[in-house]
């Protein structure tokens, strides 16, 4: 009964603790308007992705609109700094 129950309740902790750990890697949100013609790049835990905005590591929020296209990478450097490029 209690190799049930320790069975149990460290499955139920890895399960948290894996979902912690998911939730906040960070990834690069690009996003891209195709009216104004630019692409803007942002590091976001996955955690702060939402379906109108993301908030950066930062703090910063960005609202989203229908018209821009989100691409989300994992993220392969630890830096914080947030990039700005545009594409013509």
């Amino acid at each position: 009964m209690y190799v049930l129950i320790t069975a149990c309740m460290l499955s139920t902790a890895a399960f948290w603790g894996w979902g912690w750990y998911d939730d906040n890697q960070i990834v690069t949100v690009q996003i891209s308007s195709p009216i104004e013609a630019m692409s803007t790049q942002y590091q976001v835990r996955k955690k702060d992705i939402h379906a109108r905005k993301i908030t950066t590591i930062e703090g910063i929020e960005v609202r989203l609109s229908n018209q821009e296209r989100v691409t989300i990478s994992t993220s392969t450097s630890t830096s914080t700094s947030t990039s700005k490029s545009t594409d013509k």
